[in-house]
């Protein structure tokens, strides 16, 4: 049953009409990109993987202001390291 639709009167269709089922999603995909894009904005603050009242910001920012440190690439390399004493 299920070939007989898809080998039939759908498959005539399809084959009949091939090109502006093509053209018909053609104009879809740059219609919802167009749309999309038109969307996008600018993010208001840069990307940050911890909240600012982490342990790591804290340590991070108090490194910035506290000792003056930057870096000429602009990365600030900052090693935490947490244990038991012997």
């Amino acid at each position: 049953m299920l070939e007989d639709f898809y080998g039939g009167a759908y498959a005539d269709f399809v084959l009949s009409n091939k090109r502006k089922i093509v053209a018909l999603f053609g104009v879809l995909l740059l219609a919802s990109t167009y749309t999309w894009t038109q969307m996008l904005e600018p993010a208001t603050k840069p990307f940050t993987f911890f909240a600012d009242d982490h342990f790591y910001s804290q340590t991070l920012s108090k490194m910035q202001t506290k000792f003056a440190y930057e870096s000429a690439d602009g990365k600030i390399m900052l090693q935490l390291s947490f244990g038991l004493d012997p």
